[in-house]
C-alpha cells in the first residue's frame, strides 16, 4: 500500500484530531505570524489617505451574505479611514441583498465615531457626512446614467428621504462630483464599474474583491 492509499484509508477520527490540533495550538501558544501588506492594498489605502479632506467617496456594496465574511471587514476599514480623514461617503449597491450590510456598516462606524466626539462638529450626521442611496435595478444603465445625473435614478435615499433634502446630495449631480469610487465585489459588477464608469467617465476606482474574484485593475 503506497502513501496515498494510506492517506485515503486513514481513520477519519485522526483527521479530525489533527484539524483540532492545528486550530487549538496557535490559540494556546498565541502564535503570531507576520502580516505583509501587499502593494495593491497599500495603493488602495494611500489613494484614500491622499485625497483632500472632505472629498466625496462613493462606495458600492456588490455582495451579499455569502461573501459578507470577506467583504464586510473591508467596508468597515474603508469607512473608518474615510471618516478619520473627514471624507464624505455616498453608499449604494448593485446587489439588493447587500444593502442591509452597507447600512449596518454605516451605523456601526458612525456610532463608534460619535461616541468619541466632543462636539457637534466632530459628530457624524446622516445626510451631512454620509448617505445611503440604496439599490436600483439595471446596473449597467445605472452606471452609465449616474455619469449624467444621480437624480434620474435616486429621487429618494435608502430611507425614503428625498435626496434634495440631504445637504450632502446638494453637492452631487454626477461623477464629476465624486472623487473616488470604492467597489466591494463578489461578482462581475467590479468589471462593469471599470468599463462603464472608469473608462467612459474617467472615474477613479479602487476595487476590493473576494479571494475567488479576479478583476483587471485600472490606474
Amino acid at each position: 500500500m503506497n502513501f496515498f492509499e494510506k492517506v485515503v484509508n486513514l481513520d477519519r477520527r485522526f483527521i479530525y484530531l489533527m484539524l483540532g490540533l492545528v486550530v487549538i495550538i496557535p490559540i494556546i501558544f498565541r502564535l503570531a505570524l507576520p502580516i505583509r501588506v501587499s502593494e495593491p492594498v497599500r495603493a488602495a489605502y494611500e489613494t484614500i489617505e491622499n485625497l483632500p479632506e472632505g472629498s466625496i467617496i462613493m462606495i458600492s456594496i456588490d455582495y451579499d451574505a455569502s461573501s459578507e465574511p470577506e467583504l464586510q471587514p473591508m467596508l468597515l476599514s474603508v469607512l473608518r479611514q474615510c471618516f478619520t480623514k473627514r471624507h464624505k461617503v455616498v453608499l449604494l449597491g448593485q446587489w439588493a441583498l447587500g444593502l442591509p450590510f452597507g447600512e449596518i456598516g454605516l451605523n456601526t462606524v458612525s456610532r463608534e465615531f460619535n461616541q468619541r466626539a466632543t462636539s457637534n462638529a466632530d459628530s457624524l450626521i446622516y445626510g451631512r457626512d454620509f448617505v445611503n442611496l440604496g439599490y436600483r435595478p439595471g446596473y449597467r444603465a445605472l452606471m452609465v446614467g449616474l455619469g449624467r445625473e444621480f437624480r434620474d435614478f435616486f429621487a429618494v435615499d435608502y430611507r425614503g428621504t428625498p435626496v434634495d433634502q440631504l445637504p450632502l446630495m446638494t453637492r452631487i449631480r454626477n461623477y464629476n462630483d465624486i472623487d473616488l469610487l470604492v467597489g466591494l465585489e463578489a461578482g462581475q459588477a467590479g468589471d462593469e464599474w471599470i468599463q462603464y464608469a472608469g473608462a467612459r467617465y474617467g472615474l477613479k476606482i479602487v476595487i476590493g474583491s473576494t479571494g475567488v474574484v479576479e478583476i483587471t485593475s485600472q490606474n
